[in-house]
């Protein structure tokens, strides 16, 4: 069983139930005791799970699983529009650029044509949008890896791997929550990972998260919203504005 697989696996088994030893964990998953402990902290440092003395423990507050593509793609789907509006007008006219994975994205990646971004090269670990530039014949890459089988999208340490190999002008992330107290998480552990990766790789970090975002929590912390420079939003608010001048990233 792969490093991700396992990840994933001890999440499916907190679903169950809310406590597990590390003995139970290393009978369930059929790791040494060594790994166990190894994957119980890095959940714990993820903020997806609570390690305590001898196993681990759900945090209730945070269990929440990835939503399918087809009900993503309906959810706001103006707010959508007019993010993507915004976000094209933020593209460098030449250099790398990371398209995120989500249905938030998608339109962006509608958005552009091989003649107005000729001399951008793009990179995403999400199929669809890959289709969508391969359509338009714009220069991508899509990256390897584990495809997740409700998001549709690739991550793992082959995509991780991959990724190491450039550097970006801009990434686009896409995001499952902005709480209040300025923590920005997505469903999925793996992709997380894989989001701040982008990160540290990028001149430009743009949020890329509609209203409806705001004040919730997912699972896996990708970083705070301070990490960004511009966050990309349907509605900006005067709470948003506020919190944004605090954080020191531009609301647009």
């Amino acid at each position: 069983m792969l490093h991700d697989q396992k990840i994933e696996k001890i999440m499916e088994l907190l679903n169950i139930r809310p406590y597990w030893t590390s003995i139970d964990l290393t009978e369930k998953i059929g790791a040494s005791r060594s790994t166990i402990q190894r994957l119980v902290q890095e959940l714990h440092d993820a903020g997806l799970a609570e390690r305590i003395h001898g196993g681990i423990k759900r945090i209730d507050q945070r269990l929440s699983g990835p939503i399918t593509v087809e009900k993503r793609v309906e959810e706001d789907s103006q707010a959508k529009e007019i993010i993507a509006n915004t976000a094209i007008t933020l593209l460098p006219e030449n250099g790398y650029v990371y398209l995120d994975a989500g249905t938030t994205l998608w339109p962006l990646a509608a958005k552009l044509n091989n003649h107005g971004h000729m001399h951008l090269r793009f990179i995403t670990n999400d199929v669809a949008i890959a289709s969508i530039l391969a359509q338009k014949s714009i220069s991508h890459i899509l990256l390897g890896g584990n495809l997740h089988p409700v998001t549709k999208t690739l991550s793992g340490p082959v995509s991780q791997e991959q990724l190491s190999q450039y550097n970006f002008e801009v990434c686009f992330i896409s995001v499952n929550g902005v709480d209040k107290e300025g923590n920005v998480t997505c469903s999925v552990i793996e992709e997380a990972i894989l989001k701040k990766q982008v990160m540290k790789q990028s001149v430009r970090k743009v949020l890329m998260a509609a209203a409806s975002k705001w004040d919730k929590q997912a699972p896996a912390k990708i970083a705070d919203l301070k990490d960004f420079d511009i966050w990309v939003c349907d509605e900006p608010q005067k709470e948003f504005k506020r919190f944004c001048r605090q954080n020191g990233v531009e609301l647009r």
